[in-house]
């Protein structure tokens, strides 16, 4: 008898050929992430985040920033022609500017804003309006007309850097260092390479670099603005927003889909920096995104369940309708589907508590992800399906006797099970609490315990749950070529963990042929 017994399943998503998957991956894996403990968890939900906007449109801009000093913090949307500040207190967004020029989502027309902090008071631009200051002290939003109309922002080497204006998309200006305020941005500049076609998309900093990218080449700045030099001719982004970074490297989306950069170390020049691909397992997803819809791209990182979210738009509206999650832990995909929408943030409460955004690109409604355990009062759709296992011997058959699942699940909480034998469902189950050890000890999960309240349709937005282990095996005795594994639920409150998955096979002696082609 062959024994299939799988106690590591960190594989995640892959979107190739299931039957040359590794044991450990799946070929499809939806609303699920990885924990900080490497465990496979239907992810959290989707909640409402304040009160609606007092605008009609969607929010294309989001930006959060906390004073140290006076502890002061400062939520910032954009939506139509005005700017909104977040008030905790009232849950209410406030209008703090007007008559600004409303983002036209045709990728080329108008970019959405970006932010910097120099000195507690945020900078922004969005490439169109004047370059602006506002204190969050006084309530105070000051334009700069003097200044260029850059497109992107960022504070390095304490100095703002911006770039992208229309006038000279080559140009790379910076404030001088310990400079008074943020107003002077032109104060330095110098020419980011000859190309006429390309224009600088980004600014960020990587161990001791400021690098500027365009879309096919990476520049280091030198520290004085004195010169901008290439490093890597074949490499580049083109939209600040799919930049993150994550302890010495940054994880970014360009034409060759999700890759990561790193410094190497002790190595300066044109060689001194290294990237990698990420996303060959979900090529067939990323290659959906048209070169026009490249700076519609964004991410966040989570960094308490070391997840990054890359959300792209796979049709024509600047608007991401897709998102993959990758596990910087496990290296592992998974894809979640969420509403359309523009932006990710983060927001700090008054009690420290991180609140992690999403700004809707359909409605005037900010959410906030990964809380509780539904989508707006809908449920989560978790599905998963295994790799098409056939022993590395396609045409030769084998008796499938039996499959065990081992995991964790939440009290009142059925998931349905499918065996799925040459491409067809030979049975289908649904485990409920008649499975779990009721009375087994209550279980951590993710980074914290997950709590002392069984969860069921009225607490469904509240993060503690008992999670029982149970165990489960399927009779099978079905003599085919392959098999796979579907589990899926579709309930509010639906909360599950992959333990282990064991497959028992009996390989035949017989290999198959068709009639036809024996002579």
């Amino acid at each position: 008898m062959a024994k299939i017994d799988i106690k590591d399943l960190k594989g995640g998503l892959n979107l190739q050929e299931p039957s040359t998957l590794k044991d450990n991956q799946f070929e499809i894996l939806n609303n699920f992430n990885y924990d900080a403990d490497g465990r496979l968890i239907t992810r959290r939900g989707i909640t409402n985040f304040g009160n609606t906007v007092p605008n009609d449109k969607p929010q294309t801009s989001y930006f959060f920033y906390k004073n140290t000093t006076t502890w002061l913090r400062t939520a910032l949307i954009t939506a139509g022609t005005s700017m909104y500040s977040y008030d905790e207190g009232t849950l209410a967004w406030t209008s703090i500017k007007t008559w600004l020029t409303e983002f036209e989502a045709d990728g080329v027309t108008r970019t959405r804003w970006s932010f910097a902090v120099y000195l507690e008071k945020i900078y922004m631009c969005n490439g169109i309006d004047d370059y602006a200051e506002y204190d969050a002290a006084t309530d105070t939003y000051t334009t700069v007309p003097a200044q260029p109309k850059v497109r992107y922002l960022a504070f390095l080497w304490d100095s703002i850097y911006g770039a992208w204006d229309d006038t000279n998309p080559n140009l790379l200006y910076a404030t001088d260092a310990a400079a008074v305020d943020g107003r002077t941005l032109n104060a330095n500049e110098v020419f980011v390479g000859w190309e006429t076609d390309w224009r600088i998309n980004c600014i960020e900093e990587l161990q001791q670099s400021v690098l500027a990218f365009k879309d096919k080449k990476v520049y280091d700045i030198a520290w004085d603005m004195s010169s901008a030099k290439a490093l890597d001719a074949e490499n580049g982004w083109y939209w600040e927003r799919s930049v993150k970074r994550a302890w010495n490297s940054l994880i970014y989306f360009n034409d060759r889909w999700f890759n990561t950069l790193k410094a190497k170390a002790g190595i300066t020049g044109t060689t001194a920096i290294q990237d990698e691909p990420l996303s060959d397992d979900v090529r067939q997803l990323t290659s959906q995104v048209s070169t026009k819809e490249y700076n519609s791209t964004i991410w966040t990182y989570i960094l308490p369940l070391t997840n990054y979210y890359g959300s792209f738009e796979t049709g024509s509206g600047w608007s991401p309708d897709t998102t993959l999650v990758y596990s910087t832990l496990t290296k592992g995909w998974s894809r979640h589907f969420y509403p359309a929408h523009y932006d990710y943030g983060q927001y700090e409460d008054e009690d420290g508590v991180i609140h992690y955004i999403m700004t809707s690109a359909t409605s005037n409604q900010v959410f906030e992800m990964e809380t509780g355990f539904q989508d707006l009062s809908s449920p989560i759709q978790c599905e998963l399906l295994t790799k098409r296992f056939d022993l590395g011997e396609a045409m030769l058959n084998k008796t499938h006797t039996a499959v065990d699942i081992q995991w964790l699940k939440s009290e009142w909480v059925e998931i349905e099970v499918d065996i799925i034998i040459d491409w067809e469902v030979v049975g289908g189950w649904t485990i409920t609490d008649d499975y779990a050890n009721i009375t087994s000890s209550v279980l951590t999960i993710w980074t914290r315990p997950i709590g002392s309240l069984v969860i069921w349709w009225w607490a469904a937005s509240w993060d503690d749950v008992d999670l029982y282990k149970y165990f489960i095996r399927f009779a099978l005795y079905e003599v085919w070529t392959d098999i796979q594994i579907r589990m899926k639920s579709n309930e509010i409150g639906a909360v599950w963990v992959l333990d282990k998955l064991t497959l028992h096979l009996d390989k035949e002696d017989v290999d198959l042929f068709d009639y036809q082609n024996i002579w």
